[in-house]
């Protein structure tokens, strides 16, 4: 007796997992641009290449993943709110380079800063946060997009088993299960049933 065929598992899109992976890299280039941060902080002693890697992973790398991820989004078919979600940390990183515009405003500068401009440029780290928090709520929602592409699994057939067609009854124990009936019950409850012959008269 063989099983009936088991349907292969349903996957998202290809578009929807390169929108998935595209966001989880968005993600992982934000966190270590925190990391590029503090490697520049406390380097000494202090040189005009410390935070190279921060300008190039802030101004670079970051906004062609948000752009990437956006266009995949369109093309998987996210809705419109998800789309304009994913394009999100692109303003915010615009913000970033508006902070030291306004810090300019007030009179500071790399070679010196007053409490105004100081005040200003601690934006920056608070809405680097900012860009991490939307970043991890838009890995969750792209993985949600993803998943609401799958298929339900087909719902089994009542009174049969899903895995060879066996018909099921109530387990003898009463405990509301259900057990998968013998092929003796089966033929002995075949032969015990009653025939009908037609009438031959």
């Amino acid at each position: 007796m063989t099983g009936t065929p088991t349907a292969r598992p349903a996957r998202p899109s290809f578009a929807r997992q390169a929108y998935v992976v595209l966001c989880v890299l968005l993600l992982g280039a934000v966190v270590i641009q925190f990391y590029f941060a503090a490697f520049g902080v406390f380097t000494t002693p202090e040189n005009d290449s410390q935070f190279i890697m921060h300008r190039i992973n802030g101004s670079g790398a970051i906004p062609i993943l948000v752009i990437l991820a956006t266009i995949t989004a369109a093309i998987a078919k996210a809705p419109g709110r998800l789309i304009g979600f994913t394009l999100l940390p692109f303003g915010l990183i615009v913000l970033q380079i508006v902070w030291f515009l306004l810090a300019a405003v007030t009179g500071s500068s790399e070679e010196q800063t007053n409490v105004v401009g100081q005040a200003i440029l601690g934006l920056h780290a608070v809405n680097g946060l900012v860009i991490l928090w939307v970043c991890i709520l838009l890995v969750r929602r792209a993985r949600a997009h993803a998943e609401a592409g799958l298929a339900p699994a087909p719902a089994e057939a009542p009174g049969v088993s899903g895995v060879s067609g066996v018909p099921l009854e109530p387990s003898p124990d009463g405990s509301g299960a259900s057990r998968a009936v013998p092929l003796p019950e089966r033929v002995q409850a075949a032969g015990d049933s009653p025939q009908t012959f037609p009438d031959q008269r």
